[in-house]
């Protein structure tokens, strides 16, 4: 097991991920920005596993890219959507968003340098076991009402799309 994450694992993740999320706020077509949030949440996905924490790397994979990303997609698709507008790519809240935006990097980025940084609690034991027997066991019934909370949001995502008067 990897103890420290290689800089050579890190930073081709790193630049993946924030060009998917770059691609996300740039692109004006909505399918191609979909498509860049995959980008991004696969990045993500190879930082967790990066990190020895391949559990949250499949998660990551299962529920940001596997649903919510295909989902996302095919409402796209699935709705009538007209030419899209030809106009500026920024509005009239750009300057202000900068502003916000860059403040918050100065003050996240003072709270970084400031922070006392430690490898984190020893002895923490964490194994997919035993995640799998508390989700089964004392944590069943809040993760079966989570798959009806997914399955009724779905569900009304299909009786919004579907068109007026055609049968599916």
């Amino acid at each position: 097991m990897i103890e420290h994450p290689s800089p050579l694992l890190f930073w081709p993740l790193a630049v993946i991920t924030v060009a998917g999320a770059l691609g996300v706020l740039l692109l004006r077509n909505v399918l191609h920005a979909a498509l860049a949030l995959m980008v991004a949440f696969l990045g993500v996905a190879g930082l967790y596993l990066g990190l020895c924490a391949p559990f949250l790397a499949a998660v990551q994979v299962m529920v940001y890219v596997g649903a919510v990303c295909v989902l996302l997609a095919f409402a796209v698709m699935l709705t009538e959507h007209s030419e899209e507008r030809a106009g500026p790519a920024l509005n009239r809240m750009a300057p202000a968003a900068l502003v916000v935006a860059g403040a918050a990097l100065l003050l996240f980025s003072s709270l970084l340098l400031r922070s006392p940084w430690s490898e984190g609690p020893s002895g923490f034991a964490f194994d997919i076991e035993t995640l799998g027997r508390a989700l089964v066991g004392e944590w069943v019934l809040p993760f079966e009402l989570l798959s009806l909370v997914l399955l009724s949001a779905a569900l009304g995502g299909i009786c919004l799309v579907r068109k007026e008067g055609k049968k599916t």
